[in-house]
């Protein structure tokens, strides 16, 4: 039961993720770079909280990039993970 909870939260708030990718790319670079600086989850909790990798959420053998699987995502490379997942 834990799991599926777990599972159902990552999926919404990766999908959160998603739907604020529009307004991310449309900003500057000096916004983004803010917005990826002060994000954080509701709790208090940061992305690499979210245990994510480069692989298509739902999909864990479609890697989104050469050893996605093995790459976890961090606010370093948050900008390049929401470019391959809208791309997708």
């Amino acid at each position: 039961m834990i799991s599926i909870l777990a599972s159902l939260f990552l999926e919404h708030t990766v999908y959160f993720i998603m739907c604020d990718c529009v307004w991310y790319f449309q900003q500057t670079a000096s916004s983004q770079q803010l917005a990826l600086s002060s994000l954080t989850l509701p709790g208090g909790g940061s992305i690499e909280d979210l245990d994510l990798d480069f692989v298509l959420p739902g999909y864990p053998n479609i890697e989104l990039k050469k050893n996605g699987k093995d790459t976890h995502v961090t606010l370093d490379n948050l900008e390049e993970y929401l470019k391959v997942q809208v791309t997708v």
